[in-house]
């Protein structure tokens, strides 16, 4: 009896799903800026930390392992901020929609 075998990360999150595209979406504003921030977030840590070592190459292993980590799914801070900011924002565009309507066929109000 065989097994078949079953792909692992992201292409098996988007089987279990049941997508059926076979291109990823394009990553939204929102999601590419938390991505960003948490990068320059964990660059800023382990140079801090000195895990690049010392020396002339140093800021591109920092850069390197940075990037590493935001790839592979990094820390969990780009996921919390796109909830927190994705509420924000449909709250502030709720509130800045105004209803235009008017009883009178047409929209014009027959003042």
């Amino acid at each position: 009896m065989t097994v078949p075998i079953r792909p692992v990360g992201g292409e098996a999150l988007a089987l279990q799903a049941g997508a059926a595209t076979a291109r990823p979406t394009p990553p939204s504003d929102l999601q590419r800026v938390a991505s960003e921030f948490e990068a320059m977030l964990l660059r800023q840590l382990l140079s801090a930390a000195k895990m690049g070592g010392s020396g002339g190459y140093a800021e591109m292993a920092v850069d390197a392992l940075a990037n590493g980590i935001t790839h592979a799914g990094g820390i969990g801070l780009a996921r919390e901020l796109e909830t927190a900011l994705g509420s924000q924002i449909r709250v502030r565009d709720e509130s800045a929609t105004i209803s235009h309507s008017s009883p009178v066929p047409g929209g014009r109000s027959s003042e």
